[in-house]
């Protein structure tokens, strides 16, 4: 009797034995497959662990202290090994009049730039003064009227403000971090051409490189398809950020017109666009994916080169958190497509601080038409030829895109969703804008 009694209690001992086992051994798995899984894709799983406030314009800094604590090369971005905070997590996103003001203070005199900078040497690639210099770097984010606003500033320094400089760079939307900061040439970065302090304008071969020494040296003015905070690291410098923004649905309409023209030529009617859109928005919107165009531009080198995409409603509201922030930070010069009058107002009122070239930016405005009325033939609605300062290139204007597209109202439903992220950065800058523009005559 007592031989089958410690029988069963031998018995009874392995199983609670046998099962404490597999419970160690289920949670052990359970929590690596859980930091595996965080891994994949750790400032999301984050953030969604979490408080997170969808309502809110701001990251937390609980979020900001509980991601700085993650082992993952991805949160590099709040861990950053020099300690310097690339994502200006203590800048808040309340932008105001005082900033506006700062924003909105000239940034030279024409009539003495000329001498002053003349007294360098003559060749534009050795000029070595090293007083600071105000700079203005133009932020041309695709299909916001960028090549009608680089082709004023080509105008502006070659004829109106000689002295200056202009530098129009190319293929620079994807300049890497490092090569930005090694202080040699920016990679895959090219010069396309610069007016020099005499106002020559020179056309450059395509395999002439951008430096921060040339941009530094030779030009106070640069811009092209480049990222916010590309001109941090130019000595002697203090550069002021400039970039136009339109809205999301037009901005998508128009940039769906100009591909496919490039891709394919002209297309055989409207239609074959509104096709086009609805394909490709059906699409990324089964994969997750929503209109990003505005963060290719708006985050910096720094902040691309560890940020992961979003794949998260959170993630997304992250990034534009971000984006907002930076806006804030560099205290960005915001023009709208949707007010051209006053975005010439704020250029001219910065490129212009004793007001003697207003006829030439009210020349320029003239000559524009809005950008949803233009065809690709550069006459506007009424049949009124431009004279070369429109270079939209689209078939059809992009009012009319859209008219199409709203009659059906289940995909615009859709399409309004897929540029959600972009509209809330729109929307700040739209504020920036009106604020920046009451500065003017405060």
């Amino acid at each position: 009797m007592m031989a089958k009694s410690a029988a069963h209690l031998l018995l009874v001992a392995i199983v609670i034995v046998t099962g404490v086992f597999f419970l160690i051994s289920s949670w052990s798995l359970y929590h690596h497959h859980a930091f595996t899984e965080y891994n994949t894709n750790a400032i999301s799983v984050a953030l969604s662990t979490s408080t997170f406030h969808t309502d809110s314009n701001s990251l937390s800094t609980t979020n900001i202290k509980l991601l700085r604590n993650q082992p993952h090369s991805e949160l590099l971005a709040f861990n950053n090994t020099n300690e310097k905070d690339i994502f200006y997590s203590n800048v808040g996103m309340n932008y105001n009049m005082a900033r506006a003001t700062e924003a909105m203070i000239p940034l030279w005199s024409c009539h003495s730039s000329h001498n002053e900078n003349n007294s360098n040497n003559n060749k534009y690639t050795n000029s070595t003064s090293a007083t600071i210099q105000q700079k203005l770097a133009f932020v041309h984010i695709f299909k916001t009227a960028g090549s009608t606003i680089r082709f004023i500033f080509e105008q502006y320094s070659k004829e109106k403000c000689i002295g200056q400089g202009w530098a129009l760079m190319t293929r620079c939307s994807h300049a890497t971090a490092a090569s930005i900061q090694s202080g040699t040439a920016w990679n895959p970065c090219h010069l396309k051409e610069i007016v020099d302090r005499q106002g020559n304008h020179i056309k450059q071969p395509n395999d002439t490189t951008v430096t921060n020494e040339l941009l530094s040296q030779n030009v106070n003015m640069f811009g092209g398809h480049i990222q916010l905070g590309s001109g941090d690291y130019l000595e002697h410098s203090n550069v002021r950020y400039m970039t136009f923004l339109r809205h999301p649905l037009s901005k998508l309409a128009s940039a769906a017109a100009f591909t496919y023209q490039r891709d394919f030529g002209r297309p055989e009617n409207i239609q074959v666009i509104v096709d086009k859109i609805k394909t490709q928005v059906r699409e990324r919107m089964a994969a997750g994916q929503y209109s990003n165009g505005f963060f290719s531009y708006l985050m910096t080198p720094d902040q691309r080169a560890v940020a992961p995409r979003p794949t998260t409603g959170r993630g997304w509201l992250e990034h534009v958190d971000i984006v907002k922030r930076n806006l804030v930070h560099y205290n960005v010069v915001c023009g709208l497509v949707e007010n051209m009058p006053q975005s010439f107002e704020i250029l001219a009122h910065i490129l212009d601080s004793e007001q003697s070239l207003q006829s030439f930016f009210t020349t320029a405005l003239e000559f524009m038409t809005p950008i949803g009325d233009t065809t690709m033939n550069g006459t506007s609605q009424s049949g009124r030829q431009q004279p070369g300062m429109i270079l939209n290139k689209s078939e059809f204007s992009t009012t009319h895109v859209l008219e199409e597209l709203k009659k059906e109202e289940e995909f615009f439903e859709l399409l309004i969703e897929h540029v959600k992220y972009e509209q809330m950065i729109y929307d700040f800058g739209v504020n920036m804008h009106n604020l920046q523009y009451s500065a003017i005559y405060s």
